[in-house]
């Protein structure tokens, strides 16, 4: 008698049969695609960020300043979707020390994006244009433009809740509705 495929066997095999975004030629109904755009416009917070299992932050002031201590560390970061366009906004405030004196910290990203469903819980996410912004003690140091348009990145999306969770690989994201 063959063995009847578990649950994980099954969805690793359907995900193989539809890789890439075309899903196998198979688009989303209308009927089904516009209750989930519906749910996720709007602005959302970042209310949780990990990397890898680690705090977002503590990923951000251990790469970008290099051993250097930051101290009254924040992190803020927002979604807001729109219709067909995604606004992320991320700040990242603190003090670092800067000769005898602590020096503010800065940094912010801004990024304009194109969004689609590629799935039940799949959204396409094309970087259209952004920045990034260093500032220290109120001067900026590096501004940094976004480079041509990548390619689009897949990211899963789904809902626990009334939180909308975010994942990329081991990047994950838990946002809550602002409105």
């Amino acid at each position: 008698m063959k063995k009847k495929p578990d649950r994980n066997e099954t969805r690793e095999r359907l995900n193989s049969l539809v890789e890439g975004s075309s899903r196998g030629g198979y688009t989303l109904s209308a009927a089904t695609a516009e209750p989930l755009k519906r749910r996720l416009r709007g602005l959302w917070e970042v209310r949780e960020h990990t990397l890898g299992g680690d705090n977002y932050l503590s990923r951000f002031v251990a790469r970008s300043l290099k051993g250097v201590r930051m101290a009254n560390a924040e992190y803020r970061a927002e979604y807001e979707f729109r219709e067909s366009i995604c606004l992320k906004r991320v700040e990242i405030l603190g003090s670092i020390p800067a000769g005898t004196e602590d020096a503010e910290y800065r940094y912010r990203l801004r990024v304009a994006s194109t969004w689609d469903l590629d799935g039940p819980g799949l959204l396409a996410i094309r970087a259209e244009l952004g920045y990034q912004c260093t500032e220290l003690g109120g001067t900026t140091a590096i501004v940094k433009d976004l480079d041509d348009p990548p390619a689009p990145v897949s990211v899963s999306f789904r809902f626990d809740g009334d939180t909308l969770v975010l994942e990329e690989g081991d990047d994950i994201k838990r946002l809550e509705r602002v409105r």
